[in-house]
């Protein structure tokens, strides 16, 4: 993977960690940090939380008694995000010195080999928690880890079809849990919806990055700013339909506290459309936060 002579040499130095015998606390703390920051601890949690809720949606009740399964699917996911976020830090570390220059290879904290290895050794312990489901979960992994591979070797470099990529990724945690737990009808909705609004987090993201791009076709810089905000605008209107229908006609969720909560993750949505391109960070975090409420949605769909 080529790299800019800085990163040759910081390869050749090998770990930063290993470079002084000793260090204070406070310069321990601050690796911890940034190797936790390296596969986004949050995002990785949010894939243990859309299983849990995937099981609590199929199972309702019965969720604990299947804690075997829902359990190590749980941590597959975690594990599976975690890998593939490492990956990303480790391809993008040249983009990231333009536009994010706080993570942790372009401050020098860590090498890419380093993450690289990391990556690795999280997707064999996903692959680990995933067969002790069944096989089925196993290929979901599996196939998550090869896509992730993909993307960030070649499909990332086209328009909308990276973008699409992370949001089947999404998908498939859905359809994970539906392999560990059953439900395929009902997590196929969700897949489908949650999937979606990631596509149009991605775009906007892209958005976001265009600076730090100029060296990659994504969407924006392709048709700009205006173009790339309809597609994801387009995409999340689609969302606010395909949201009603869990409620009516399929009757998924029945509870009037479905319907609470899918209005507020409407009212965030059409509040990030409004800024994807003035400020499209803020907007893309939205649809993060959107994410969250409508997995409670989801959770809490029956009561009331």
């Amino acid at each position: 993977m080529p790299g800019t002579d800085r990163e040759n040499t910081e390869d050749q130095m090998g770990d930063p960690m290993m470079k002084k015998a000793g260090f204070s606390m406070k310069q321990y703390l601050r690796l911890i940090r940034a190797f936790f920051h390296s596969f986004r601890i949050g995002n990785c949690l949010m894939g243990i939380l859309i299983v849990a809720v995937s099981s609590a949606v199929v199972l309702g009740n019965d969720s604990l008694d299947s804690l075997d399964k829902v359990v190590p699917a749980g941590l597959a996911a975690f594990f599976l995000m975690a890998g593939g976020n490492m990956i990303n830090d480790v391809s993008d570390a040249s983009i990231d010195r333009t536009i994010h220059p706080t993570r942790a290879i372009p401050k020098g904290l860590f090498t890419r080999r380093f993450l690289l290895v990391w990556a690795l050794i999280f997707y064999l312990v996903a692959l680990f928690f995933a067969i002790t489901v069944n096989i089925h979960c196993f290929l979901f992994v599996l196939g998550g880890e090869l896509i992730l591979g993909g993307y960030e070797l070649y499909l990332k470099r086209y328009p909308l079809l990276g973008n699409f990529v992370i949001g089947l990724l999404v998908a498939c945690v859905f359809l994970g849990a539906a392999a560990a737990v059953g439900g395929w009808k009902k997590l196929g909705v969700l897949a489908l919806l949650g999937g979606s609004v990631n596509i149009a987090r991605e775009i906007i993201k892209d958005i976001e990055d265009m600076e730090g791009d100029a060296d990659r076709l994504t969407l924006p810089i392709k048709f700009g700013k205006k173009a790339s905000a309809r597609i994801a605008g387009g995409l999340l209107l689609g969302v606010m339909v395909l949201g009603v229908l869990p409620y009516y006609p399929l009757q998924l969720f029945t509870g009037m506290m479905y319907l609470i909560l899918i209005a507020f993750v409407f009212a965030m949505i059409i509040f990030s459309m409004r800024y994807s391109i003035i400020k499209s960070k803020m907007s893309q975090q939205v649809l993060k936060a959107a994410m969250f409420v409508a997995l409670m949605a989801f959770l809490f769909g029956n009561v009331l």
